[in-house]
């Protein structure tokens, strides 16, 4: 095989090198980021006291409590004379509980209850894209829903505690809890891919870049040839995927809305993608590192051969 043919190849491997860097670090994120819990909490806990947060969440709520239909339930267990001013006691009720809804969100104890609430979510979110479960996240025609289960079930759990809820506890559980879309189908589609994709690459991607360096290095005269090539890809490729992870947060705060969900995957991937982005430095430091050491010995090289 000639010199060119030798190059021609390298070069093609150093393409593939290119596009296995991005791909190797956005792996690495999604698997550190989603399937760690710790990791996910984390990225999540620092918004317990964001403003914006609790305005979403306390307007989901109101929504929720607003769609429950619990006229028919005092209406039920009241007594006959006080029948008529069942849709005052009813405004009421749901007054009472947004209230109460908004003094919990304000309240001290709110940032454990938040954690507790992440930690439940990252459960039941790894259960439906991997193992295809339904939980508190359900899939309706292809679409991630989130529905409101959990807050039902602590507030049937607190008034069990009293016989005299009991009536209401019964219809309660008669109430189908409210859902809120969380991913459209193209996305639950792209997630799972994503996944998918990101855990077959972890386990695989060492073994393939190993495979890929001796190739180089038995393409070529000597190690440090082979290394012009390993730094330029490495240092394209940690590039590469900075500026994709630039332009993709520009591109997800673009079409911000103030649908609670969609907020809050936006947080998340803004406050993750700093450990990605500190990854790609890495990266590129690496890169330069290996290409400085071509260039010093080619140098050196160069020098000999003059003096000689």
């Amino acid at each position: 095989m000639n010199e060119k043919t030798k190059n021609k190849i390298s070069a093609v491997i150093a393409l593939i090198l290119i596009c296995l860097i991005p791909l190797g670090l956005y792996s690495n994120w999604i698997q550190t980021n989603f399937k760690n819990q710790d990791n996910f909490v984390n990225a999540f806990s620092l918004q317990a006291e964001n403003a914006k947060i609790k305005e979403l969440l306390l307007d989901s709520t109101y929504e929720y409590i607003d769609n429950l239909e619990i006229k028919k339930i005092i209406e039920e267990n009241l007594p006959e004379a006080l029948t008529p001013l069942s849709a005052e006691i009813e405004l009421s009720a749901k007054r009472a509980l947004k209230i109460l809804s908004q003094d919990l969100i304000n309240s001290n104890t709110f940032e454990v209850l938040w954690n507790e609430l992440l930690t439940s979510i990252h459960q039941e979110f790894t259960k439906v894209i991997i193992e295809d479960s339904q939980g508190y996240f359900q899939v309706y025609a292809n679409e991630l829903y989130a529905t409101s289960a959990p807050i039902k079930e602590r507030l049937i759990l607190n008034l069990s505690r009293d016989p005299a809820w009991q009536n209401f506890i019964e219809e309660l559980n008669t109430l189908e809890p409210p859902k809120i879309r969380v991913l459209d189908a193209e996305q639950l589609g792209f997630v799972k891919l994503s996944w998918q994709v990101s855990s077959l690459v972890t386990q695989y991607l060492w073994l393939v870049l190993i495979v890929i360096t001796l190739l180089l290095v038995s393409l070529q005269k000597s190690i440090l040839i082979s290394f012009k090539y390993l730094g330029l890809s490495i240092l394209i490729g940690g590039s590469i995927t900075i500026l994709s992870n630039y332009l993709l947060a520009n591109f997800i705060n673009s079409r911000l809305t103030n649908n609670f969900a969609e907020e809050m995957l936006t947080i998340f991937f803004n406050t993750s993608s700093r450990n990605l982005q500190f990854d790609s430095y890495i990266i590129i430091l690496m890169g330069f590192v290996i290409l400085f050491i071509y260039l010093i010995n080619h140098l050196k090289t160069k020098s000999r051969a003059v003096n000689n």
